[in-house]
């Protein structure tokens, strides 16, 4: 079994095209990739599951992805999993309150293989 086969992702994106090409790039690379389409499913998918790395869309319906990274930094045992902003755009303003948040990096839209591989080997030791 690859490395690979052992990350595993969880992706927070609310517009199903996106998420699909999401899906579509993880899964390619060879990640195990769960999907949420908002800030609570993916809080709950966070709190049961195991993940090594979070990809989170900024823009989501019900609670704002820095919002929902806020309160995937309170859950002690995971504090030390890595959140990654998944954007179309973002102000200055939204990256420094991500990064308060505990965000490790910001990557605009779409998500492609390299930006992907990129920040999972930055930030996911297995």
């Amino acid at each position: 079994m690859s490395k690979k086969m052992n990350i595993k992702l969880l992706a927070v994106e609310d517009t199903a095209i996106a998420r699909k090409m999401i899906q579509i790039t993880l899964s390619s690379l060879g990640y195990s990739v769960d999907m949420a389409v908002d800030g609570t499913e993916a809080i709950r998918l966070f709190k049961e599951n195991n993940y090594d790395l979070v990809f989170m869309d900024l823009g989501l319906p019900d609670i704002h992805g820095i919002e929902v990274s806020k309160e995937l930094q309170k859950i002690e045992s995971k504090q030390s999993i890595p959140i990654v902003a998944l954007t179309a755009h973002h102000t200055e303003e939204d990256k420094e309150l991500g990064l308060a948040a505990g965000m490790k990096e910001f990557i605009l839209k779409p998500l492609t293989k390299e930006a992907a591989e990129s920040v999972i080997n930055k930030y996911v030791k297995k």
